[in-house]
């Protein structure tokens, strides 16, 4: 079989998967949150299994007794469709450690957060938080609306493996996190806590706030 190259190598090793809450374009702590707690920034403990990327066109077909006109708009914003699941064996996120099944209630608490914070904030008519996706591997970084909350998935062949299902629709492309100076090395197995010091700036301000 075939070796990646150095550069796919070094990229698969810096790839970090990150969900972030924001406000007016600043960091928006999540309460009470065991991950987001602090500045609202949700990496995911290990990559997804599978994501799939849909980018569906804006073009509308009228047909005529003629034949066809078509109405061509372009590209219309992509949606993520991702996969995973939280292991048996605990992690740290955020300097937390998290077994599959607070993993799991944890990314559930967040996108419900997001919802119900914005339900309540759109009835007092108050500006919405923003949530947004970053993909480093693909390059990535857009504002996006969740599709539906992740519940965890298990079966009786593996019942100690929460699965979680989440759908991101995109509605405007972003700036990419600040990348690190240095590269973290070996990003797929490494501590959240160092991805996230190295990708998103604004850490730092909030901790120090």
């Amino acid at each position: 079989m075939a070796h990646p190259t150095s550069t796919h190598r070094q990229r698969l090793q810096e790839a970090a998967f990150i969900l972030r809450i924001r406000e007016n374009g600043a960091a928006h702590p999540v309460p009470g949150h065991p991950v987001a707690g602090r500045d609202g920034v949700f990496p995911l403990p290990i990559p997804p299994q599978s994501i799939r990327v849909n980018q569906p066109t804006r073009i509308g077909v009228m047909d005529t007794p003629y034949g066809a006109v078509a109405d061509e708009q372009g590209a219309a914003p992509p949606q993520w469709d991702i996969e995973g699941q939280f292991l048996l064996s605990a992690r740290s996120v955020e300097g937390v450690t998290l077994d599959a099944y607070t993993a799991q209630r944890a990314l559930e608490a967040y996108i419900r957060y997001y919802l119900e914070t914005n339900r309540e904030r759109a009835r007092a008519q108050q500006p919405l938080l923003t949530l947004e996706w970053h993909d480093t591997y693909q390059g990535h970084s857009w504002e996006v609306v969740p599709l539906l909350v992740p519940l965890g998935q298990r079966s009786n062949a593996s019942p100690l493996i929460e699965r979680w299902t989440l759908k991101l629709k995109g509605l405007r492309p972003v700036g990419p996190p600040q990348a690190a100076a240095d590269p973290v090395s070996g990003g797929l197995e490494a501590d959240p806590e160092q991805v996230i010091a190295a990708f998103c700036a604004e850490r730092e301000e909030v901790a120090g706030a």
